[in-house]
Formats: C-alpha cells, sequence, structure tokens
C-alpha cells in the first residue's frame, strides 16, 4: 500500500511514513470546580510514570518536594519557591486538577510519546505548561505552545529555572492572555474544526510532496 496519498492528524508524535500534522494529545475537557484559583504555587508536577527518560532527567537534575492531599490547604509557603531555589512541588492523587490550576508553570515532558497529555490540561486550566522534548518538537499549531508555555530541548534542562525566573511580570501576562485566547483550540470541537480548516486548505497535488508546508498547518 502506498503511503504517499495519506495524512495523519497525530497525537502521539509517531513520524514514520506517512505525512503527519500534529494535533493536541488530550482525554478529556479539564474544569476545576473548586476554590478560584489563585496562583500560589510557582512550579509543579503531576505526572505520574517518571521513568521515561526526559521525566526521569528531570526528577535528577532538579529537588523537589512530594506533597499529599493532607498539605494542599498549607502550600501557600511554596510561593516563596519562587525566584530562590531550583526546586518544584511534585504531586501524584486525585486533586491533579487543584494543583495544576494553583500554579503559574506546570511540567509538561515528554513520556512514552513525543508528547504528555499534561501539556494541553495544563492549559486548559489556565497555567503556562513546560514543555520538554528531545528527538522531535511535536507540538500543534505552528508557534503557539511557545507564546502561550515554555518550550526547551532536553539539553536546556539544567538553564529552565533561570529561563522562568528571568520573564517578567509582562510577559507572563501575555501568556496567560494568550492561554485565555487559543482555549478553545484545545478542545474537542477546537480540534475538530482545526482538522477541517487544514482538509480544506490542502492543495490537490498534496499526494505528490513528501512534506506538507507549514503554510498549511497555521491556525489562521
Amino acid at each position: 500500500m502506498s503511503m504517499s496519498n495519506l495524512i495523519v492528524f497525530n497525537a502521539g508524535g509517531a513520524t514514520t511514513g506517512f505525512k503527519q500534522v500534529p494535533i493536541p494529545l488530550i482525554k478529556g475537557e479539564l474544569q476545576y470546580e473548586g476554590l478560584k484559583a489563585k496562583k500560589d504555587i510557582w512550579v509543579s508536577s503531576t505526572i505520574v510514570k517518571k521513568h521515561f527518560p526526559v521525566r526521569k532527567k528531570l526528577f535528577e537534575t532538579f529537588s523537589y518536594y512530594n506533597v499529599t492531599d493532607e498539605m494542599l490547604d498549607k502550600i501557600t509557603p511554596f510561593k516563596v519557591l519562587e525566584n530562590v531555589t531550583n526546586q518544584f512541588i511534585h504531586y501524584q492523587g486525585d486533586q491533579f486538577k487543584q494543583v495544576i490550576q494553583r500554579s503559574t508553570f506546570h511540567l509538561c515532558p515528554r513520556g512514552f510519546g513525543r508528547t504528555s497529555f499534561r501539556l494541553y490540561e495544563s492549559v486548559q486550566l489556565g497555567t503556562i505548561p513546560i514543555y520538554i522534548w528531545d528527538d522531535v518538537n511535536w507540538i500543534p499549531y505552528g508557534n503557539l505552545m511557545e507564546r502561550l508555555g515554555i518550550v526547551i530541548h532536553i539539553s536546556q534542562i539544567e538553564d529552565l529555572f533561570d529561563i522562568l525566573n528571568s520573564l517578567s511580570e509582562d510577559e507572563l501576562k501575555f501568556k496567560f492572555e494568550q492561554i485565555k485566547k487559543f482555549k478553545h483550540w484545545f478542545t474537542y470541537l477546537g480540534i475538530t474544526n482545526y482538522i477541517l480548516k487544514v482538509i480544506k486548505r490542502l492543495p490537490p497535488d498534496i499526494i505528490l510532496k513528501q512534506n506538507i508546508e507549514s503554510k498549511y498547518l497555521a491556525l489562521y
């Protein structure tokens, strides 16, 4: 079977064979119905499987503080960690949505695939995602993720907190505004609309080309 006339809208990041179009990796549309969002956590992690290479490197590079359900109401002092130490809080449990929404930044290193569910869940919950990749930067929508989040290669991981602490209040405000503005594109309806947009844009001779030009993959 010839694969030259097949286009795959791919959320996971496999790159062999077909023409690939990255789309967000989501398994729901998260909303946190608890406390009104207060950004009292500087950097957090809620990933479960830490043995994948990029994630393992992250946890080996920085110190972190394990937080339990009982500690969530006493977490305010961790705001002090901003600009002071290269440390993040790590939580595993049912209240992960609360932790993400209360964070300014949320760590979203790639897992088994080239992306992470947490990358898009962070956007859904109004938090700046930190995407860490290694071999292929697998994110959708052109440079949108760089505007609303932080995107770094694994080779830059030791510079992560310097990058975060160097951001001005205006830069943080801009990222939160971008998250609010483009949140729709990280829902099932938004992703479906994007797929239809791309299909309608593609020229008839796309099957003759090796790759899809970036101009066909933009949101607008």
